[in-house]
């Protein structure tokens, strides 16, 4: 039994599940910042040189995004990616403007943070469903007696023909943990690498 519960017991898999979870506070926030910053600089550079200097901080902000991404990946999963190289330092404004605005590391966080938004939404939506089916199949046995369990709306489940059913749920449950599991730590390093 305890093997079969190991998951729940490892450090790993909670953090795993926290990643995982944050994908959506993260995914809102980055997509609300890039999106703000990308359209008020589009509309304004036509305007005013304001949407220069307005989209190069969105690009600059997408370096940010990188930033704490790798700090968050790092700290929860213990995937150490390297960061990218220095930019360099030009002398004047319109130099640095021009090289924030060509900064591919940015761009790439600019990218990351657009897609974190669905990413977030479906890493959320996956983890709280499997935790949710998980949890209910493996505590099934301790409650499962005291409830009326119907099939169909036709057939109740009674007496001790409740015990295959509750078995069933519980081996059920214990299948999701463990997929859950094996699910998260791939997809887990599949999306912060």
């Amino acid at each position: 039994m305890k093997r079969l519960l190991a998951p729940l017991t490892e450090a790993r898999t909670w953090a795993g599940s926290l990643y995982l979870l944050l994908d959506l506070p993260f995914g809102i926030a980055w997509f609300t910042i890039l999106i703000v910053g990308l359209s008020v600089g589009v509309g304004l550079v036509v305007v005013a040189l304001v949407g220069l200097v307005i989209l190069a901080a969105t690009v600059f902000a997408g370096r940010l995004i990188g930033i704490v991404e790798r700090a968050r990946a790092k700290a929860l999963l213990g995937l150490d990616v390297p960061p990218p190289a220095a930019r360099e330092k030009p002398q004047g404004v319109w130099a640095t403007m021009r090289v924030f605005l060509a900064d591919q590391p940015g761009w790439k966080g600019v990218g990351y943070g657009l897609l974190m938004l669905p990413v977030g939404i479906a890493n959320f939506t996956v983890v709280v469903t499997l935790w949710s089916v998980a949890l209910f199949g493996v505590t099934f046995p301790l409650w499962g007696w005291a409830i009326e369990n119907r099939v169909n709306d036709t057939y109740v489940i009674e007496g001790w023909t409740k015990a295959p059913y509750i078995a069933g749920v519980f081996v059920v449950g214990v299948l999701v943990l463990w997929a859950r599991r094996l699910l998260c730590g791939r997809w887990c390093r599949w999306t912060a690498a």
